[in-house]
């Protein structure tokens, strides 16, 4: 995909994306510009290549943490949705960017921001069915 001129590659592919990474870290070393926009968790980390430069532009993650805090607090409340089928996201803090950026400007993060914050109000919608 870069050799066909592809600057970002999202990579939601299981140990595909490790492949992507390695690859967009060699060819950064080798000059290029590409980035790749990391999955499920923040992997800033998974992509430096240089001191604390790294290949990832940004990560859409999914926010386990905040899926357990909500449970947890089910649970304490007597509300644990046990047997339910239950969807995390954007509406309710179950997927997004995370907190630090490093390889975005100030810009950027304040439109993502703007964008999730309409998809939480419902000025946006997504659709979940295929």
């Amino acid at each position: 995909m870069y050799d066909n001129g592809v600057k970002a590659i999202f990579a939601a592919a299981g140990g595909v994306g490790t492949g992507v990474i390695t690859e967009a870290k060699t060819r950064v070393v080798n000059g290029e510009e590409v980035w790749v926009i990391g999955v499920d968790s923040d992997q800033y980390a998974d992509g430096i290549y240089e001191g604390d430069k790294s290949v990832i532009l940004t990560s859409a993650i999914k926010k386990i943490d905040e899926a357990a805090y909500q449970m947890i607090e089910a649970e304490l409340n007597g509300e644990f949705p046990g047997g339910k089928i239950l969807t995390f996201n954007a509406e309710n803090d179950g997927v997004g960017i995370p907190a630090e950026n490093p390889n975005l400007n100030d810009d950027t993060v304040a439109k993502v921001n703007e964008v999730l914050n309409a998809i939480k109000s419902g000025e946006i919608q997504v659709k979940t069915e295929l």
